[in-house]
């Protein structure tokens, strides 16, 4: 005689499902590696869906449409923008965008010298070389005599 088993499994449980679809994240402007020259930056993107929620540099911007934009302040030389968005029921989006912000300098105009700086002796920064230590390099004379370099 042949008996039949018949498992059932308990509880509701639902079959396993696959991992959360993930928001779509771009950034459209800037690009990344940019260089610009103003204090402050306009950066652009969109995301889906439309209803997810974007935050720059840790702060929420406004989406419409599936479209967001933020001005963020930049400190000079190099910064970096981060970007999430997120959304009900889907993983988390991230991008990381480097703009440098460029600083002229204006160079003065060496060429103009003062009556009274021309009489001003310009003085040597030297160092010791190897077995000077002690010898007192203070001048270009001592630091020629006694095999000493220029500090930098």
């Amino acid at each position: 005689m042949a008996f039949a088993v018949v498992l059932q499994a308990c509880g509701d449980d639902a079959a396993p499902r696959g991992p959360e679809p993930k928001v779509r994240l771009q950034v459209t402007v800037p690009q990344d590696g940019a260089t610009v020259r103003a204090e402050t930056v306009a950066v652009e993107g969109t995301v889906a869906p439309a209803g997810a929620r974007v935050q720059v540099l840790g702060k929420d911007v406004g989406v419409e449409s599936g479209r967001w934009h933020a001005e963020v302040p930049l400190e000079p030389g190099a910064n970096l923008v981060d970007v999430a968005a997120s959304a009900d029921g889907r993983r988390t989006a991230f991008a990381s965008l480097r703009i440098v912000l460029e600083v002229r300098v204006t160079v003065p105009d060496v060429g103009r010298v003062s009556e009274r700086s021309k009489r001003l002796r310009p003085v040597a920064a030297v160092r010791p070389g190897p077995g000077t230590a002690g010898r007192g390099c203070r001048t270009a004379e001592a630091a020629r005599e006694h095999n000493c370099r220029r500090a930098w």
